[in-house]
């Protein structure tokens, strides 16, 4: 699909519904104090690689962005029931929804920080 909005506009579009209390967005980066991190959250990355997809006439017409969603919750996220995994569930159906092409990537569980992080990279094509 050709999208005629920015890359970020685009990713809000397919997720605001699932914005709330248990599942917190943020475009870019995650600007909440260490003492209020949210038990899950969505960052929205886009733009990671921005190129030229289509010419006409010497001008560029459309654009393709690669973009992430992060998905990142505190704990183990060991059990289907957890609220990473039921989280990943709502934002994977929200992206079959809008028949959005993607490959995931589960980076898991850290020690040092004791969070579990999951991404989705999909490639968004836009008019310039």
């Amino acid at each position: 699909m050709i999208y005629n909005q920015e890359p970020m506009q685009v990713l809000w579009s397919w997720l605001k519904d699932l914005n709330s209390k248990d599942l917190k967005i943020y475009k870019e980066a995650m600007p909440d104090d260490t003492n209020s991190v949210p038990d899950s959250y969505v960052v929205l990355r886009s733009e990671i690689t921005n190129s030229a997809e289509i010419y006409g006439d010497g001008e560029v017409l459309l654009r393709s962005a690669d973009c992430d969603i992060v998905l990142i919750s505190k704990g183990t996220a060991t059990d289907s029931k957890c609220l990473h995994n039921v989280n990943k569930k709502k934002i994977e159906k929200k992206l079959k929804e809008f028949v959005a092409s993607y490959y995931g990537t589960n980076l898991g569980y850290d020690k040092e920080s004791k969070l579990t992080q999951y991404t989705w990279t999909t490639r968004i094509i836009y008019t310039a």
